[in-house]
């Protein structure tokens, strides 16, 4: 048993290893969500030549090594993104670093109105075809008019709005 959950934690380890050494290298506000992709196909790569090279070449061995290396890598994906994307976070790392017992609430808005997290999402919708840039102003492009109206209609479906 040993042999499946140590083939998959070393393509685990090399995912969180090159993802880790790539953050360092090219920092970026991005999420980059197709380099994680990338690495999680690297990492899966990994535990499988780990898997064949010193366990069995048993197909259904292989596939749970995928199985748990896919669920460790899913998991870790939306960990990186709410951790690296929080606002919530961020405030509360911003009120960790103030000298003062309290921070006033306009110097907080201000600093998140400066913050380039909104256009980058605003580049990022516009890079996945869903907004239109033009001038000073955003529009929805069709693909972004279904994704908002079924995004609405899950909404309703779960009756609870929908925040981000």
């Amino acid at each position: 048993m040993f042999g499946l959950w140590g083939s998959a934690a070393v393509g685990v380890t090399v995912f969180l290893l090159l993802h880790v050494i790539l953050w360092r290298v090219f920092p970026s506000d991005l999420p980059r969500i197709r380099l994680l992709a990338l690495l999680s196909l690297i990492g899966m790569a990994s535990s499988i030549a780990v898997h064949l090279r010193f366990h069995s070449r048993d197909p259904i061995e292989l596939y749970a090594v995928c199985a748990i290396d896919v669920f460790a890598m899913v998991l870790y994906t939306f960990f990186y993104a709410g951790l690296a994307r929080s606002v919530s976070l961020t405030l509360m790392i911003r009120f960790l670093q103030s000298r003062l017992d309290s921070t006033d609430l306009e110097i907080l808005a201000e600093e998140y109105a400066a913050s380039t997290r909104f256009e980058d999402r605003i580049y990022l919708m516009q890079e996945s075809g869903l907004v239109r840039v033009s001038g000073h102003s955003v529009s929805l492009t069709p693909r972004g008019k279904q994704l908002g109206f079924w995004s609405r209609a899950l909404g309703r479906w779960l009756q609870a709005g929908l925040e981000g």
